[in-house]
């Protein structure tokens, strides 16, 4: 029985884990610039025209003095009688 010695086998479980690890903080740092520092998101890129219209529909101002004085309202008119409302039942005798 003759005792053979062999080299030891070169583990490549290390360096693969090692490279793993550094695609992963690769990503996570990729992810931190993309939410906190990137300049604009990408979704305004790629944004419909229905959703820019909403948003300037959304910040749109109005000026009642403006409204008020225009001769489109000046001409509107008044057709029927305003609504009245009565008073329903009768009072609460337990207050004074």
């Amino acid at each position: 029985m003759a005792i053979k010695v062999s080299a030891p086998k070169r583990s490549t479980r290390g360096l693969s884990r090692l490279v793993t690890m550094v695609v992963f903080i690769l990503f996570l740092l990729g992810a931190a610039y993309a939410l906190f520092f990137a300049p604009k998101p990408a979704f305004d890129y790629i944004a419909s025209p229905s959703l820019e219209r909403n948003r300037r529909l959304a910040n749109f101002e109005v000026d009642p003095q403006q409204v008020l004085s225009s001769e489109a309202f000046q001409r509107l008119r008044l057709f029927g009688t305003l609504q009245v409302t009565g008073s329903f039942g009768r009072s609460n005798p337990f207050t004074r």
